[in-house]
Order: C-alpha cells, then structure tokens, then sequence
C-alpha cells in the first residue's frame, strides 16, 4: 500500500507570542508516513511493532506501544469479557505520529485508521477516547489532578471541560460507560517499566476482533482456526467417525448410489459418542461463533460431508431450507483434506440472520482449515481457494 508522507507541522491553533517551536519526540520516519487506512490485522501489528521504537508523547521512560499496552492490559483485568474494548486500547493512540502538538487530531485519525479493520466499534471509542477527557473533567471535580503534566497541556487545545450540553449528549450515548473505561485506563497506563504482557499477547484477539468486523460488514468469515497439527488429529477423528458400523453409538450413516455402488457421504449425530470432536465443535468453535454473533451460540447439528471418489458431491445450495423449526442459524465449514488442481474445492455460503444456534459442517477438500461463518440474509458466495 502507498501511503501519503504528511509532514507534522505545527498547527495554527498552537502558535502564539513567545511560542517554543516544536520538534516532533519521535525518530522512526517511517511510522510517520500517514494518515493511513488499515485493510489487514497485520498491517497493524507491524504499525503498533514500530511503535515500540518510538517515545511516547505521554510521558519520559515510555514508547508509544507501552502506553497501548498498558492500557489494554488495564482494560482484560477490569473488563475481561470485553475483548473489543480491550483492542480498542490496544490501538487508541496509533495515529500519535501523525498529529501535532496538543494532538488534536489524532482521535479522529486513529478512528479512520481502524475502522475497516476492526469495525466501527472500535473506531468509536478510538474515537471517543479524547471527548471523554474531556467529559471526565467536567463531571469529575477531582479528575483534572489525576491527569498527566501532557494530558493538562493537550486538553486546552482538544476543547477543554465539556459545556453542560455536552455532557449530556455525551452521556446519552450507548457506548459510554465503555469510552469511559478506556478513558481511564489511558489515563493509568503512563507507569514506566510496567510489567504487562508483550503484543505476541494480543494477535489472537487482534485477528478475533478483526474477523467478527469482517463478518458484520460482508455475512461471511474465512478463519485459520486449527494448527498444523490439530489439522492432522482432525483427520484421524473423521477417519474413527467413517469407519464406525451404521447404527453404532447413534451416528448415522448415509450413502449415495454411483456407477460403483454405494458410497459413503454423510455422516451425522457423533459428537455423544466422539470427546475430541465433542468438545471441538460445542467449545472452541462455539465461542468462535459468540464472539462473531454477539451472543451466545450452541451447536444445532454436525455432519462429516465426504468427497470419495466416485461420489457426486454436492451441488450449491443454501441450508436455510433444511432447517424449519428454527428461525436464523449460521454454518461453519470446516476443510479436512488439501484440494489440488486435479481436486478443486468450491465453499457456497448459505443464507443466515444474527444466529443463535450454530450448525457446523466439515467439507473439503481445501489447503487449509477453515471456518466459515455466515450470517447475512441472501448471502451466496462462491469461494475458490487456489490449489
């Protein structure tokens, strides 16, 4: 991506009589190229990288990537159930380089930074993160004190107390208590040398948060969800399923007529008789599901869809119909074998609406694991992997 070289000047709004000039803290030109819009997790993460060689504007003994640590790290011990909260501190002060003094700006570049990235949640309390100084102050009568000697220098210049009007507009909004939560973890997250966890702590929760954005904004979700290994220990599960005898343990069997006889094509109903792919589907791509969802989600129905030689496969289809006696459902797909040029694998996603339960499909072949969740009405998307 090319990104636009803005020079930090020294705005207008900060020159007077007997004004010092100002010389930006910081010495990595390259963090300065900006403002940008990030399209990808990692983009970010190489973003907030460079930030860790950069001084921060809030105080002696920081770098711009300790302050958003600690202030993340603030915000999983009192807000643990919050993970986009606690991105949204993580990456509230991203846009420091490309402002000047006072950082007037930085909030709303920060907002526009992250917001296709990470979704407009996010970008609102990046966003809302200076007003809510603001709203500290003119609430809380002993607030100012607790403030930073640069937090006293750039509320002057971000607006000062909020007026009555608004406050209440402010307070009125539905996010608030959450924009205040970041506010004061920001405010706390000044401590030199604070032992808080590394960035390598946050790129699962990085990539979650960026992934449910992605699914609000399209209905639809491609995810790496299972290690090289556990790809290999998922094999060997739908191979003891496959190889189960009909009727055993309630798993159902189902075949399909081809030139060759009978071939096996579905399998159903092995989660009560399965623990590993038990505690796979109803625990670890359950939560996935809730995170993406908003709102908890349990398992509908699990199916092992085969491609055996021979077989007919399946034509695109939606899976909606299947299921009448519930309203909305999301499927998660799952690939279990490597396709090739000889072995293509075309993904169709089926419709869903905002899903409580959640119905997990593993198809195949593709190159990699993958869940697929869907969630917009009238979402049909073919979806070629390369071999």
């Amino acid at each position: 991506m090319v990104t636009e070289v803005l020079p930090i000047r020294e705005p207008s709004s900060c020159r007077g009589v007997g004004a010092t000039p100002w010389s930006p803290p910081f010495s990595t030109v390259a963090v300065m190229n900006g403002p940008r819009v990030f399209v990808e997790v990692d983009e970010v993460i190489a973003h907030l990288e460079a930030l860790g060689r950069l001084g921060s504007v809030e105080g002696e003994g920081l770098t711009e990537l300790d302050h958003g640590l600690q202030t993340a790290a603030l915000l999983e011990r009192e807000h643990p159930g919050d993970l986009v909260l606690q991105v949204a501190g993580l990456v509230h002060d991203l846009a420091h380089p490309w402002d000047g003094p006072g950082q007037p700006r930085h909030a709303g570049m920060g907002a526009r930074a992250v917001r296709e990235v990470f979704g407009p949640r996010v970008a609102d309390l990046v966003l809302a993160h200076v007003p809510a100084k603001r709203y500290l102050v003119a609430t809380r009568p002993d607030y100012a004190g607790l403030l930073s000697p640069d937090s006293v220098t750039t509320l002057a210049a971000q607006g000062g107390p909020m007026t009555p009007d608004e406050v209440a507009r402010f307070a009125a909004h539905p996010d608030a208590q959450a924009m205040v939560a970041l506010r004061v973890a920001d405010d706390g997250a000044k401590v030199p040398g604070a032992d808080v966890p590394g960035l390598d702590h946050w790129s699962g929760a990085l990539r979650a948060v960026a992934a449910k954005a992605h699914f609000d904004r399209l209905g639809w979700v491609l995810m790496d969800t299972l290690g090289e290994g556990e790809v290999a220990d998922l094999r060997r599960w739908v191979d003891r399923v496959a190889a189960t005898p009909d009727g055993a343990h309630g798993v159902l069997h189902y075949r399909e007529q081809t030139d060759h006889g009978p071939k096996l094509c579905r399998s159903e109903n092995f989660t009560p008789s399965h623990d590993e792919l038990r505690h796979l589907l109803t625990e670890r791509l359950a939560a996935t599901a809730s995170l993406l969802l908003g709102e908890p989600a349990v398992l509908y129905k699990e199916k092992v869809n085969y491609k055996l030689a021979g077989g007919a496969g399946y034509s695109p289809h939606q899976d909606a119909p299947a299921y009448p006696f519930i309203d909305t459902h999301v499927s998660c797909m799952v690939a279990v074998d490597p396709s090739s040029r000889r072995i293509p694998v075309t993904l169709r996603l089926p419709a869903a609406v905002r899903p409580v339960p959640a119905t997990v499909t593993y198809t195949g072949p593709d190159g990699t694991t993958l869940s697929a969740f869907v969630n917009r009405p009238g979402t049909h998307r073919g979806l070629e992997p390369s071999a």
